[in-house]
């Protein structure tokens, strides 16, 4: 059975986008304090001008976990109606693949992203979190992430699928797409990604 990770961040949930605007609320500015494209790479602290990651992480698990993590928008229209909808597919079809959605969460981060993905109402049954992205490798044949530091740390016999955004243009991927509708509507490349190994 290959198993098929998913991330949250990027792929499923406009992380960023949301980040922005809670950020402008919370420092009482009119204007997003950082656009999306800003965020070049994955230092979050540097782009969002935190006094270190300390502050960050406090914010983030445990003042405005709810906030930042369960309020967001889905980061494409119907992106997760549209992942059940394969998923039941795929089951129906008797196919040899399993779906689990990660994140690199703790804190009250975890329950503020099971309301996400709760009011989303998302019917993937398979929901991991993880302290390391490393570990997410341990968990998956495929992985489906924006995230740079989960696609370096790509093992050996694995197929990484890089979801195309700002902060993502350095890590080498096997396969890259503009979001996750790709893998979901071409079914060629679907096969291609789950049967690259």
């Amino acid at each position: 059975m290959k198993v098929i990770g998913i991330t949250i961040d990027e792929v499923l949930r406009d992380f960023l986008g949301h980040l922005s605007y809670v950020m402008a609320k919370i420092r009482e500015e009119d204007e997003y304090v950082v656009t999306e494209d800003d965020v070049t790479d994955f230092d979050l602290v540097k782009h969002y001008k935190f006094e270190s990651k300390e502050e960050m992480y406090n914010l983030f698990y445990k003042e405005a976990s709810l906030e930042i993590f369960g309020h967001p928008d889905q980061l494409h229209d119907n992106i997760v109606g549209k992942l059940n909808m394969l998923y039941m597919d795929m089951i129906d079809e008797e196919e040899d693949v399993e779906f689990v959605i990660m994140t690199r969460e703790v804190g009250r981060a975890i329950p503020a992203t099971l309301f996400f993905l709760s009011k989303l109402e998302c019917e993937i049954p398979n929901i991991k979190f993880f302290k390391s992205y490393e570990e997410m490798w341990e968990h998956a044949d495929v992985l489906i992430t924006a995230n740079p530091i989960a696609l370096d740390a790509k093992p050996e016999g694995k197929t990484s699928v890089k979801v195309i955004c700002s902060y993502n243009t350095e890590p080498d991927c096997d396969f890259a797409i503009e979001s996750l509708n790709d893998f979901i509507e071409d079914e060629d490349l679907r096969y291609m990604i789950i049967n690259k190994n």
